[in-house]
């Protein structure tokens, strides 16, 4: 939990730094007249359609997590609470601090966090599945990132080749049989692959990838609303979708906190220079509307889910009574509920 919460805090830092650099290289005065002209009102329905992103992947978390733990799964209450609680990981690097989902279903739960660390990594998977496909259009009609996505799809194929295909999967961990410190780890790491490829069946491989691209589609849509606020420009949807898209691949591929620098970056880039996305020339509009996005895309969800992380260390997990936590070394422990 500490080496998590210092990830949160170095995500922060940097997020500041990246939003003061972007001001000063757009002109902070230009900067703040675009903020003070945008139309404030249109940043409600952006923030309904973040929040409806996040209920689309809730649901599919609530699937995954069913068919791997089946009745130990929480209430839906809870499972939301725990949910939303990694939003608040989503700016450490590469999003691994997602796992803190799987810490709090062991403390309130007793569920071994190498149980449902596979639907994490599915999260992970589907969601990038998702947002790749959605940044072939754009690829397809107008030649531009071809490299970004042909690195990513490279990268995810192999990836999921290695979970799919059974013997080298096999090869790949008897290696981690042989590696220090974590080759203790061997049957613990073998169980959760099993679990991991019950979630990898055709139906909910290719089910989480189409509630992934609902779920993104909706926040490619916000951007198209935030730029509506700015009388000056005049968005396509088609664009909006290929920029969002872009540019929050971009961000994954780099493995930073929160995908910072890159994502905003290439947005900025994406709407001010490179044809036929652009909707200005000015540096400034496109910096402006980069961080409203982002604001309702990236620092929404982080304050959702302090709020969830909140009233889960308010609450009595499974009602107070004791749960059995299994062990690295397959002991068990029998721990209070109680927080």
């Amino acid at each position: 939990m500490k080496s998590l919460q210092k990830g949160v805090w170095t995500g922060i830092a940097l997020a500041v730094a990246v939003v003061l650099g972007f001001a000063f290289l757009a002109d902070i005065r230009s900067l703040g007249h675009n903020l003070v002209a945008f139309d404030w009102s249109v940043l409600w329905p952006a923030l309904a359609l973040a929040l409806g992103n996040y209920g689309v992947r809730w649901i599919r978390w609530e699937i995954f997590l069913a068919k791997t733990v089946g009745a130990q799964k929480p209430g839906a209450l809870e499972s939301g609470a725990i949910f939303c609680a990694g939003f608040v990981m989503s700016i450490t690097p590469g999003k691994v601090g997602e796992l803190l989902k799987s810490v709090y279903l062991r403390e309130r739960r007793g569920i071994p966090i190498l149980q449902t660390a596979p639907v994490v990594l599915m999260e992970r998977i589907t969601d990038f599945v998702s947002v790749l496909l959605l940044c072939l259009w754009g690829v397809y009609h107008s030649g531009h990132g071809r490299e970004v996505v042909w690195v990513g799809g490279t990268l995810c194929g192999l990836g999921i080749l290695v979970l799919a295909w059974r013997p080298l999967a096999e090869y790949v961990l008897r290696w981690v049989d042989v590696l220090p410190w974590v080759g203790k780890w061997g049957d613990d790491i073998r169980s959760s692959y099993q679990r991991l490829r019950g979630l990898l069946s055709p139906t909910l491989f290719l089910g989480g990838i189409g509630l992934g691209i609902f779920a993104w589609w909706l926040e490619c849509v916000a951007l198209y609303v935030i730029l509506m606020g700015f009388e000056s420009l005049i968005p396509t949807m088609e664009s909006c979708v290929f920029t969002y898209a872009f540019s929050t691949l971009a961000g994954a591929v780099t493995m930073l906190p929160g995908g910072l620098v890159f994502t905003e970056g290439s947005m900025i880039a994406l709407l001010t220079q490179v044809a036929p996305f652009a909707v200005t020339d000015d540096l400034a509009t496109g910096t402006a509307v980069t961080i409203l996005v982002r604001v309702c895309t990236l620092w929404f969800a982080v304050g959702l889910g302090l709020g969830a992380m909140a009233w889960l260390h308010r609450q009595r997990p499974s009602n107070g009574k004791n749960v059995a936590v299994r062990m690295p070394d397959g002991s068990t422990s029998v721990s209070s509920d109680t927080p």
